[in-house]
């Protein structure tokens, strides 16, 4: 089997183009649960968990008291001392009230870490999900939660995982600026970036 350009690009545009329109609501939802919140944690693993960094960071840039639970120290403490199905919950019952929010990112929805660390908040659950219907889209079934599922398909040869991350990148960065804008910061439009100068 070979790698085509083409067919991952047509395969990445077949799933970020619904959100052109016909799914840009989910964007206005998802960004206004955030800014609903005190603080917001954000869990994932491997590249999702890199994707959380990412994310926390374009929130705080966007007036958001955002945190991503990346310390590595941390979680092999938790890990080694627990279980790692179980590593955000110290963190995430020691910080997270009513008035925060956890978000969950995970491309195959069905990370025990990250299902354990959404049932552990008790305030707003929220989730970035490749696959539609997993578990993890299941704990955002309260009055204030909410998820975002990209429409990936199981892959074990992890194309669609990768496209499902690409996805996670884009929605963030697309719910950072509908922040920022709510925020009242400026949103440059992409003509008016200082690329190419």
């Amino acid at each position: 089997m070979t790698f085509s350009t083409d067919s991952y690009l047509k395969r990445l545009l077949e799933l970020v183009e619904p959100f052109r329109e016909k799914r840009s609501e989910e964007i206005r939802i998802f960004a206004e649960r955030i800014l609903e919140a005190k603080r917001v944690f954000i869990v994932g693993n491997g590249g999702s968990l890199a994707s959380a960094s990412h994310f926390a960071e374009d929130l705080l840039v966007a007036g958001v008291s955002a945190q991503a639970v990346t310390d590595s120290a941390y979680l092999s403490m938790a890990s080694n001392d627990n279980n790692f199905s179980v590593a955000f919950n110290p963190y995430i019952r020691s910080w997270c009230t009513k008035e925060d929010a956890v978000i969950g990112i995970s491309t195959s929805g069905n990370s025990a870490n990250v299902i354990n660390a959404l049932q552990d908040c008790p305030g707003i659950r929220l989730a970035l999900v490749g696959v539609y219907g997993s578990l993890l889209a299941g704990y955002c079934n309260t009055p204030r939660g909410f998820r975002i599922e990209v429409g990936t398909v199981s892959d074990p040869g992890r194309t669609e995982v990768r496209l499902a991350e690409d996805v996670h990148s884009i929605l963030c960065h697309m719910i950072s600026e509908y922040i920022r804008a709510a925020n009242g910061m400026e949103v440059k439009r992409l003509h008016e970036s200082r690329i190419g100068r």
